[in-house]
C-alpha cells in the first residue's frame, strides 16, 4: 500500500471519512487502476450516504482487482 493510501485509510480509520475520500479521488485521478483506492472511496461513499456512488466504485475496485473479492 502506497504511502498516501496509507494516510487516507489512517484519516478514514479516525472518522474522518469526507477528508479520506478526498484523498481517495486524488489516488485515483493519479492512478486509475488502482483498485483499493477504488474500494475505499466506495466504503467512504457508502458511510456518507451515496449508494450510488458507492456501488459504482466497488463495482471498479472488484473489476480492477477481482482476487481482492476472496480475502
Amino acid at each position: 500500500m502506497s504511502a498516501s493510501l496509507s494516510g487516507a485509510v489512517a484519516k478514514h480509520g479516525a472518522g474522518d471519512a469526507k477528508g479520506a475520500l478526498a484523498d481517495y479521488q486524488s489516488i485515483i485521478e493519479a492512478d486509475p487502476s488502482n483498485g483499493r483506492a477504488w474500494h475505499y472511496a466506495g466504503v467512504a461513499h457508502h458511510q456518507l450516504g451515496n449508494s450510488r456512488k458507492a456501488i459504482a466504485c466497488l463495482q471498479r475496485a472488484t473489476n480492477l482487482e477481482p482476487q481482492a473479492a476472496d480475502s
